[in-house]
């Protein structure tokens, strides 16, 4: 790679625009001078939060710990079809901007030449490159200080506040967030949860809350044999149900239980026994913590996790064949879906019944409340109308109490 801090005063080929760019690196304000650079000093940055799980999803089909970087235009292709998979209409804005009114906003790279900020808008000049032969298109950005490439804290630091700390934030999509933060602070360790929840702009509690449902993620990928599938929770839009997880199971406070439930919603999850999973975990939820009826619904679902792990988990010879088909296999499997959700339905009818049974009483000791609030030395007050009008509604409460006496037998 080469080094453009080196060589942009002596490559006529990198040229210095008028422009500077203001960033705030290393707890300061610094201007930074523009530069246009050929398109092909450049490359894209693997670690783009917003397309982590197109590379995920990548890397695990092809099993590879890392992207071939040895043909930089070979790599570039491949994840210039992650950029715009993620977002076409996007690309599709930029790039007529960008071709009626060229780049507008400069990018930010390392001196290596991987863009930090601006993938997009290198994707749409590569494209129209591509479409106009003979045109030369330019990258116009920011070139950061030598050795920056090795400070992965302050890149992933500048990046954040870029890209999700900015007034205007950039469309990462749920799944991605919740992977960025993971990898962040959990895989590579770069940042703290204060230094994200800082740079990002959200509240501590808000990137507690996050970090918690990306562990959930990670978590219910193993639980059905599909470990760091992101892309497989980005299809199924799992950020729905995933953060309704992270608010039931705050409210279990037994460790045993709380794991228990975790299963439980989990199975359901991947189940998908009825219409919107993210409505339907919440009413899951909702029965795990009832008082009454929680822990029999704990135990009912508990069965049904058992059969769902002996499927997804059958002690054949071929463990990585027998996986993928048993994830299929189960996540499809039409009884299972059932009993999941007549188990469901059923307490959800106990619950409903018992909130029937309670209610005449709720009703009765309300009236009762309400009528001994009366102060009888107001009445005495009352004119002759308004008297005549309160007899008329007092001989009506008694009417409407026969009956009840009547059921009650007194």
């Amino acid at each position: 790679m080469k080094n453009l801090n080196q060589i942009k005063d002596s490559d006529p080929r990198i040229i210095k625009t008028e422009n500077n760019r203001k960033l705030y690196i290393d707890g300061q304000n610094r201007n930074f001078p523009v530069y246009s650079i050929p398109l092909n000093y450049l490359f894209y940055n693997d670690k783009n939060a917003r397309i982590a799980t197109f590379i995920n999803k990548y890397k695990n089909e092809n099993q590879l710990d890392d992207l071939d970087m040895s043909d930089v235009e070979a790599y570039n292709n491949i994840i210039e079809n992650f950029i715009v998979d993620s977002n076409p209409e996007a690309i599709k804005k930029t790039k007529i901007n960008i071709n009626e009114n060229t780049q507008q906003i400069p990018g930010i790279i390392l001196a290596d030449g991987r863009i930090i900020d601006g993938n997009r808008r290198f994707t749409c000049l590569r494209q129209l490159e591509r479409e106009n032969p003979g045109k030369v298109y330019r990258f116009e950005t920011v070139i950061l200080d030598d050795g920056y490439e090795n400070f992965g804290k302050q890149i992933k630091l500048l990046e954040l506040q870029i890209q999700l700390g900015a007034e205007e934030r950039i469309d990462y999509s749920p799944i991605d967030k919740l992977v960025d933060i993971y990898s962040s602070i959990v895989v590579d360790k770069l940042l703290t949860i204060e230094e994200y929840a800082h740079t990002t702009n959200i509240k501590l509690s808000k990137a507690k809350e996050l970090l918690m449902e990306a562990q959930y993620l990670v978590d219910f990928l193993k639980f059905i044999n599909r470990p760091e599938d992101y892309y497989y929770a980005l299809v199924n839009k799992l950020d729905g149900p995933l953060a309704d997880i992270v608010k039931i199971l705050k409210k279990e406070k037994d460790e045993d239980r709380r794991e228990q439930s975790k299963l439980v919603l989990f199975n359901n999850m991947l189940l998908r026994p009825d219409g919107d999973i993210t409505r339907y975990i919440r009413f899951v939820g909702s029965i795990l913590n009832n008082k009454k009826e929680g822990d029999a619904f704990l135990e009912e679902q508990l069965e049904l996790v058992c059969k769902t792990y002996e499927k997804l988990n059958p002690e054949n010879e071929n463990p990585v064949v027998d996986k993928e088909s048993s994830f299929i296999n189960v996540s499809s499997d039409e009884e299972l879906k059932k009993s999941a959700r007549l188990s469901k339905e059923k307490f959800e009818n106990r619950i409903n019944l018992a909130d029937k049974r309670q209610e005449p009483i709720d009703l009765i000791i309300k009236a009762k409340n309400t009528i001994e609030a009366i102060d009888a030395s107001v009445i005495q007050q009352l004119g002759a109308d308004e008297k005549d009008k309160l007899k008329v509604a007092v001989k009506d409460i008694l009417e409407g109490v026969k009956p009840i006496l009547e059921a009650l037998d007194v």
